[in-house]
């Protein structure tokens, strides 16, 4: 995952030598989308926390990260105001569970706007949080909040 994460994210251009004498090198097709897109990648890894409440805040802490990578947006142009205030409550780790069930649909659909380019969402180790979760009795509210982001983000975005 990290390595598309690498080829496509235009906040990766520093590491396009990577890929250099590898089999994609030679396909000037594939190369045009090199460092071209907006890519959220989201490793869901670290969610193994014993409470539900410990994981909603692990999430809001993963997507202040993409928040942090992607700060220059927080002064863009083409967003509003309402757009950033949301950035920002991501950011600054205080948006509740229903507004973090929307934070990839929202993350991608401003970053759509800002840099014209459709988004790439990676989504890493989802299995995770969904055992943790298995383990410590919590099981159907993760599956109700995971379900959430990704059916908003995967499902119905244009972005």
């Amino acid at each position: 995952m990290s390595m598309l994460y690498y080829f496509f994210s235009n906040q990766e251009k520093e590491n396009a030598y990577l890929f250099e004498g590898l089999n994609v090198s030679k396909h000037q097709h594939l190369i045009l989308h090199q460092n071209q897109y907006p890519v959220i990648f989201l490793s869901l890894k670290d969610m193994n926390n014993d409470t539900f409440e410990d994981q909603i805040y692990k999430f809001s802490s993963l997507i202040s990260k993409i928040i942090d990578k992607y700060e220059n947006v927080l002064n863009s142009r083409s967003i509003n105001a309402r757009q950033k205030k949301i950035l920002k409550k991501y950011q600054n780790l205080e948006s509740n569970q229903n507004e973090l069930k929307e934070s990839l649909f929202n993350l991608s659909n401003i970053f759509y706007q800002h840099y014209h380019q459709k988004v790439i969402i990676l989504i890493d180790e989802y299995d995770v949080p969904l055992q943790s979760a298995y383990q410590h009795d919590y099981y159907d509210e993760m599956v109700d909040f995971i379900r959430s982001v990704f059916s908003s983000a995967l499902k119905t975005n244009d972005a």
